[in-house]
């Protein structure tokens, strides 16, 4: 009883977008969203080293007020991830884009420690498949008291446990050119920078604390520190560890929390690359990597 209860609520809040909408999100609305035959069909490297990892993108709407992440924003995340991540033999198709219309937002689903994302929104991930959601933001975090002003606002969260991981990213932040690569960067094994910040600058410890990659400087973090950073030069001035070194982490890696820097791109360190590379093989995302192109 418990499993036909389920396949009816699958059948009434998935719909994938090869079924008519009652709203029109864009062009491509009638189109088939099959990677065979869609925008999302991008020219991606296929030479046969490259790992490739489908992706199914979900909508996440309201049925009453429909709010839909655009395609040429989802076609933008695409191509950036690819290019991105090329240096690790890594390269992403999307399979489909579906709507998903048992809403959550992505407040809803991070509080009561994520209760609803496990007990609700992990039902419709898709076994080897990258699961995407593109979730809406309450509307009240938004403040300014005639003094200060400003958003509190999630970013995203990634669930990398076993074959039925998913990553969870605000519509609005589908086609940053930091957060989806970040989140990803999760989906492969790797940490914030400033992950247990303890790590001593010198670097002796640098296999076993902090995010475990040497190459990585430690990291402070950016909750506390990040008044102290001078975007201009991307370096941190003033933080210092308890034996008085002074804190240099790299401001622009994509693992980190940071703002962007003035005319400086994101990165990841040699290292980083190395462990996406290995851990793309691992028996835990090989099951997800596409088998015939």
């Amino acid at each position: 009883m418990r499993y036909a209860m389920l396949i009816i609520v699958l059948l009434l809040s998935a719909c994938s977008r090869n079924q008519p909408w009652q709203t029109q999100p864009d062009q491509y609305l009638q189109e088939s969203y099959y990677a065979s035959d869609n925008i999302f069909n991008s020219p991606t490297d296929r030479t046969s080293y490259m790992n490739h990892f489908e992706i199914i993108v979900w909508n996440v709407v309201d049925s009453l007020n429909p709010v839909y992440a655009p395609d040429t924003k989802i076609k933008e995340m695409l191509d950036e991830l690819n290019r991105v991540y090329k240096v690790a033999n890594i390269q992403f198709e999307i399979r489909e884009v579906n709507e998903l219309t048992e809403y959550y937002t992505y407040e809803s689903l991070v509080a009561n420690d994520f209760s609803n994302y496990y007990n609700y929104l992990i039902n419709y991930n898709t076994a080897n498949v990258i699961d995407l959601y593109l979730v809406d933001h309450e509307p009240s975090l938004c403040y300014n008291d005639g003094r200060v002003r400003g958003c509190a606002k999630g970013r995203g969260f990634t669930n990398t446990g076993g074959w039925l991981s998913s990553i969870v990213i605000p519509k609005e932040d589908v086609a940053n050119k930091k957060i989806p690569v970040h989140e990803f960067g999760h989906f492969f094994n790797l940490e914030h920078t400033h992950f247990n910040y303890k790590e001593q600058i010198a670097g002796l410890d640098c296999e076993k604390t902090g995010d475990q990659i040497c190459d990585t400087p430690p990291d402070p973090g950016a909750g506390a520190y990040g008044a102290m950073v001078n975007y201009t030069d991307c370096e941190m001035y003033g933080a210092f560890d308890e034996n008085g070194v002074a804190y240099k982490p790299m401001i622009n890696n994509f693992m980190s929390y940071y703002a962007p820097c003035y005319m400086m791109e994101y990165k990841f360190t040699k290292e980083q690359i190395n462990r996406m590379k290995n851990f793309a093989l691992d028996a835990k995302r090989m099951e997800f990597v596409k088998s015939s192109l």
